[in-house]
């Protein structure tokens, strides 16, 4: 499997488990993520289940471990950089060792948004690049 396609894989994977989150996080956003080791396979996997609760990254890095150092984390939507009800997942992210995050969407809350070219989880440490998965 090409890279592209690997890739397209577990962002349709991290979709289909964010969905897991419906009618319990709103009016937050329903988020998946699947952690993949240095090796391109799966340690973990998460979704956002409940408001208040712990974020899909958090889920996933949790099941992942030390597995998750120097791997890659697929999350449908970029991790949040501020503090609300719970840490920002870019810290989470970053203390787990996670090399590189590939994310669907922009994080389209204002109060997370921070108006630069550079993604934001870029600047806490991790390479990050968006990646749209075709339906």
């Amino acid at each position: 499997m090409s890279p592209r396609h690997a890739t397209e894989h577990w962002m349709r994977l991290a979709a289909r488990l964010a969905v897991r989150g419906h009618g319990h996080v709103e009016p937050n956003p329903m988020v998946g993520c699947v952690v993949l080791d240095r090796d391109g396979a799966m340690v973990g996997w998460g979704y956002h289940r409940k408001i208040g609760g712990a974020h899909a990254e958090v889920e996933a890095l949790k099941r992942a471990g030390a597995k998750a150092r120097g791997g890659t984390a697929i999350i449908t939507l970029e991790p949040c950089t501020h503090h609300g009800r719970t840490p920002p997942c870019v810290e989470a992210l970053r203390t787990a060792g996670i090399a590189r995050v590939i994310y669907g969407e922009k994080d389209p809350n204002a109060q997370a948004a921070i108006r630069t070219r550079r993604p934001r989880v870029a600047r806490h440490g991790c390479a990050a690049r968006t990646s749209r998965a075709s339906s």
